[in-house]
């Protein structure tokens, strides 16, 4: 049995080196199933994803990959892959408190504080566009508002008018009236 999951993960290291990786995942996936908790093929299967690009799929297995970690080394390097997992879904704050943990296991990681500044950036880009279009919706619920009560006005001036001409018209009507009635009694 355990010759199975030896065989199998050969063939599984082989894909990945070829690059293909969806190979790889499916052979990957054959051995958690028999040893769920194994923080080394949980790390591989994420490995597998991220290369495929199913970036949400690679943080389920770098979590649980980070879970089941056996050192500081390992939880090291499932945490660091977990930080560009995050970035790619563009959750930026998570990616740097990925990073951050990185930190926390080894202060001299570079390559660590270099993605956690970018992350950083990115989420501060992130933060001034979102701020740029409350901004302009701002504006533009204010133009509309105005645009609206503009109209309004117009409407109001408008009927206003239409009134101002309807008793005109009445008062004439009755003024005319009047003279034929005049008239008549003449």
């Amino acid at each position: 049995c355990s010759s199975d999951l030896l065989i199998t993960d050969y063939k599984a290291h082989h894909a990945y080196r070829d690059k293909k990786y969806n190979e790889a995942t499916s052979l990957y996936v054959t051995n958690l199933e028999k040893n769920p908790y194994d923080s080394v093929l949980n790390y591989n299967v994420g490995t597998s994803l991220y290369k495929e690009g199913h970036y949400d799929q690679a943080k389920h297995y770098f979590d649980r990959a980070l879970k089941h970690a056996y050192n500081d080394e390992d939880k090291e390097q499932v945490a660091f892959n977990l930080g560009n997992t995050f970035v790619k879904l563009k959750e930026y704050q998570q990616g740097i408190d990925s990073y951050d943990k990185v930190l926390e296991l080894n202060p001299d990681n570079e390559s660590a504080k270099k993605n956690k500044e970018i992350a950083q950036k990115l989420l501060e880009e992130e933060k001034r566009k979102k701020d740029q279009e409350q901004n302009k919706d701002k504006q533009n619920n204010k133009k509309d508002d105005k645009q609206k009560s503009d109209e309004k006005n117009d409407k109001q001036d408008k009927d206003g008018q239409d009134n101002q001409q309807n008793k005109k018209d009445q008062n004439e009507q009755n003024s005319s009236n009047k003279e034929q009635n005049k008239q008549q009694d003449e």
